[in-house]
């Protein structure tokens, strides 16, 4: 009897154990929605996929079931608690939707019956803090917030939101706008740079360069004045897209000089910035911008780099003999590079362009005529060249220093700022883009800027993806891990697909060995067994038990 009794005590909690095992944590989440549960046991390979991923990739792995909207809003907050907030503090976020991961729950519940309100349906997007978005106060970097929030979203955030975008938050800019060389408010203080917090984020978008650069968002939105997105995208390892001035609808963002702000989006790839631009344009029906987008664009084109925003000459200020040399290797590289694309390089000179400056400026009395004359002059250039677009460093000078002095003077004042994107584009409402172009030995990162004619905002996206797709330059910060591990396993890009996305919903989450059916169907005979075994342990030595006090009984009386 003993025998039996210890027989059975050891098969009940081996069928127990091997119950347990055989029968997955996933399996006993709900599966029904469609959607990777975040709920009970964290998605780590959904989470890890998040790093790095483009719009596209993030795109399929909703639709594929792989990650849900609120495990995507949940990583990306959960990375600035980490490197936003602590660790590094690269201080790029200034407040965060507290709604958000509602807002996420209700877009997975809609994808789950089969219904997406657009191409960004649940996907989580970062604002700059100049841009109304809806029950957000608008601070422009200050301390003095208005008490009364935004009631209606910019129009650009009206696109962005009507393709399921979530604003995810809002970023941090230098205080009214006014600071290019950093990005410092006095509401939060100073964003440091994503590759080296010893370093000026660059401004006064550095709040959406940083993030979009450090993976807490997968994209932003950011202004731009005077090279104030391209700049600190190309400092940060990002790419900015400067839209044709008035492309976007510009309502409902701050103006700092109506004739030049521009808003546009500042993502990790040539690609994304495409996407966003068709949404923010409102051309997701036809994708006018993604479909274009050819890895063999260069092939056959001539670029004119422009002299006196690339190398010294004497036709320059002062400054500009202090390029710095880091940059030209990084540029002369960059020339390399698109040549071996099949592409001509040609040298153009603009020798009134630091002139053009002055008398393009808004408050010149000649400022309408010195505009006029920069835009045939820039016309004339490239058409007798044969050329289709500008070529020339984002910036030019040694990546400057963040924090301040012992007089309370940014450590940026005195240091040579040669920022390229203020001279061109910026005066005449052209449309710009930076693509990353390598890493300077100080940590920062180096942009390759494309620049074209007013309205040809197709051509430089798809010039400057075609240079990506060959250079593949972009470096993630280090400081900023991935905080998940990463799975080995292929994630679709569709980036090339261009396809307006109503997708199908996938009916389950994505098997593991031990979900399949037949696993599931043994674990459960098992706790079957295990339950009878357990019943004839009672019964048997229920019984015993019972007959042995009765004899016992019996001998007393």
């Amino acid at each position: 009897m003993i025998f039996i009794k210890a027989f059975l005590k050891t098969f009940i909690c081996l069928a127990l154990c091997a119950a347990v095992s055989l029968c997955p944590v996933s399996a006993l989440a709900s599966s029904s929605s469609g959607i990777a549960q975040s709920e009970g046991v964290i998605n780590e390979a959904g989470r890890a996929d998040v790093f790095e991923a483009s719009i596209s990739e993030i795109k399929t792995m909703l639709e594929k079931g792989q990650i849900s909207s609120q495990e995507l809003c949940e990583t990306y907050i959960e990375r600035i608690n980490t490197y936003d907030k602590a660790g590094i503090k690269l201080n790029s976020v200034i407040s965060l939707n507290t709604n958000a991961i509602a807002q996420a729950k209700q877009l997975d519940t809609e994808r789950a019956a089969g219904h997406t309100r657009g191409i960004l349906h649940g996907i989580p997007i970062l604002v700059k803090d100049n841009i109304d978005v809806s029950g957000f106060p608008t601070s422009l970097g200050k301390t003095s917030l208005s008490k009364e929030a935004a009631e209606t979203d910019a129009a650009a955030v009206a696109y962005l939101v009507g393709q399921g975008a979530i604003i995810l938050g809002k970023t941090n800019m230098s205080t009214d706008d006014v600071a290019t060389r950093y990005t410092v408010s006095s509401l939060i203080g100073e964003t440091r740079n994503a590759y080296n917090t010893a370093l000026s984020a660059g401004g006064s978008s550095g709040g959406s360069a940083v993030a979009v650069s450090a993976n807490l968002a997968v994209a932003a939105l950011a202004t731009d004045t005077n090279g104030s997105m391209t700049y600190p995208a190309a400092l940060n390892g990002t790419v900015a897209l400067r839209p044709t001035h008035d492309l976007v609808d510009y309502s409902g963002i701050e103006n700092v000089v109506k004739a030049r702000d521009t808003v546009g989006p500042v993502t990790k790839n040539v690609a994304d910035a495409a996407l966003m631009l068709d949404v923010l344009t409102d051309s997701t029906k036809d994708m006018t911008y993604s479909k274009a987008l050819s890895k063999d664009a260069l092939k056959g084109k001539t670029v004119a780099v422009v002299k006196e925003l690339s190398q010294y000459t004497y036709n320059s200020p002062n400054e500009f003999k202090q390029i710095d040399k880091e940059i030209s290797a990084l540029f002369d590289a960059a020339v390399k590079t698109i040549e071996a694309q099949g592409a001509k390089v040609v040298t153009v000179s603009i020798p009134k362009l630091f002139t053009y400056y002055n008398t393009c400026r808004e408050s010149s009395s000649g400022s309408a005529n010195a505009k006029a004359a920069l835009k045939a002059e820039l016309k004339s250039l490239l058409e007798t060249n044969g050329a289709d677009a500008f070529i020339f460093p984002s910036y030019l000078s040694t990546p400057m220093k963040s924090g301040f002095d012992e007089y309370g003077s940014h450590k940026s004042s005195n240091a040579v700022y040669l920022n390229s994107g203020m001279y061109l584009p910026s005066l005449v409402g052209l449309p710009a883009i930076t693509v990353p172009m390598g890493m300077h030995s100080s940590g920062a990162a180096a942009g390759l800027e494309f620049v074209a004619l007013a309205g040809e905002d197709a051509k430089i996206l798809n010039l400057a993806y075609s240079f990506e797709s060959a250079a593949g330059a972009r470096v993630a910060p280090e400081k900023a891990p991935n905080l998940y591990e990463k799975v080995d396993r292929p994630i679709e890009d569709t980036s090339s697909e261009q396809e307006n996305v109503s997708s199908e919903v996938v009916s389950e989450v994505p098997k593991t060995e031990n979900d399949s059916p037949k696993g599931q169907y043994i674990a459960v005979a098992v706790i079957i067994v295990a339950i009878l075994a357990l019943c004839v342990w009672v019964l048997i030595f229920g019984n015993y038990k019972d007959k042995k006090k009765s004899l016992h009984k019996n001998r007393n009386f």
